[in-house]
């Protein structure tokens, strides 16, 4: 069997076996405002006030309301309609289904998939596994989605597609390939999917090239460590409890660190920050949720790990000269005993 059938037969058990072939419906929302109650105390809406112009999307089955209060131009993409699109992509190239299913209970869906070739950082067999995200939603937040999610093989951690100007230009730490709306015209650009596809290959050029750069920045000192802590493991000065939190965390990035994934990353080096950053920010967030995995990939933790690899690259890099931009909490470095430099 070829990469390319069996890619689409994965695709096909996933949509069926995960409960990505859910069926959204759109259905009009009565205005309520001139309603009145009849004698047996049953709600009675004039004709003309039947539709409001807002719908609600929900399962043909009407068990599950997903979003409320959308226009009549709102374009509802099945989730087989979306990832399906993915089956013609693979007949151009040898791509990988790492993982797919529902999130927010039906309201999301994604499916991860890996292109062929590795990211290389330096010489010692670092590598990055080049996968992608396909979300689409009935939530209203977008149709179809495309998102960077590199995968670094050492410590098998998801981590960011880093570009400096990340800050700026993203939104919660999503590097997207393609975003579209609920509108019409989304199922057209559905269709061209191959061609976003081909921008992945520059993009991951990019983000490599930032890997290698983190790698040749050297961590000088302590006080370098603790103005990225300072800066990315916030904490209530009054609340015992968030110290209590933070310095966990705190200390797991520090024996990350100091382990530098058991002596096969150069220790000093702002990469080995990053990772040993992204990695407590992955395995020991301060609150769990049910979406952990939305979190890492596209979420909070992907967001927060973006800020941080920004910070490690402007202290680290000293781009930032100016010491009043990235101060130094006392407790922050009290909380860092143990960390080898």
């Amino acid at each position: 069997m070829s990469a390319t059938t069996l890619f689409k037969d994965q695709i096909e058990e996933m949509l069926t076996n995960r409960g990505l072939n859910i069926h959204a419906v759109k259905h009009p929302i009565p205005n309520v405002h001139n309603a009145w109650k009849d004698a047996d105390g049953n709600l009675v809406i004039p004709a003309a006030d039947i539709n409001s112009g807002l719908y609600s999307i929900h399962t043909a089955e009407g068990g599950k309301i997903f979003n409320v209060g959308v226009k009549k131009n709102y374009e509802i993409i099945q989730y087989v309609e979306a990832f399906s699109a993915l089956q013609d992509v693979a007949k151009a190239t040898d791509m990988k289904l790492v993982d797919g299913g529902l999130w927010h209970g039906g309201a999301e869906a994604f499916i991860q998939f890996e292109i062929p070739g590795l990211l290389d950082v330096g010489n010692g067999g670092d590598q990055v596994a080049r996968r992608l995200t396909a979300i689409s939603s009935h939530s209203g937040q977008y149709a179809f989605l495309i998102a960077m999610t590199p995968f670094r093989l050492f410590c098998q951690n998801q981590i960011n597609a880093i570009f400096r100007d990340a800050k700026n230009n993203l939104k919660k730490g999503i590097v997207s390939l393609l975003r579209m709306k609920h509108t019409p015209g989304a199922r057209v650009q559905i269709e061209n999917i191959g061609q976003w596809l081909k921008i992945a290959d520059g993009k991951f050029v990019g983000t490599n090239e930032n890997y290698n750069r983190l790698l040749d920045i050297r961590v000088s000192s302590e006080e370098m460590v603790g103005k990225v802590f300072s800066e990315v493991f916030k904490h209530k000065k009054d609340s015992e409890k968030s110290k209590t939190m933070v310095q966990k965390q705190i200390k797991e990035a520090v024996t990350r660190f100091n382990s530098a994934d058991d002596g096969r990353t150069s220790r000093d080096t702002a990469w080995n920050l990053y990772n040993a950053i992204q990695g407590t920010f992955q395995h020991s967030p301060l609150k769990k949720t049910l979406n952990h995995q939305r979190s890492v990939l596209v979420g909070n933790i992907a967001g927060k790990s973006m800020d941080a690899a920004i910070s490690v690259f402007d202290i680290c890099s000293n781009v930032n000269t100016d010491p009043s931009l990235y101060k130094v909490d006392n407790d922050i470095m009290k909380m860092m005993d143990g960390i080898r430099i």
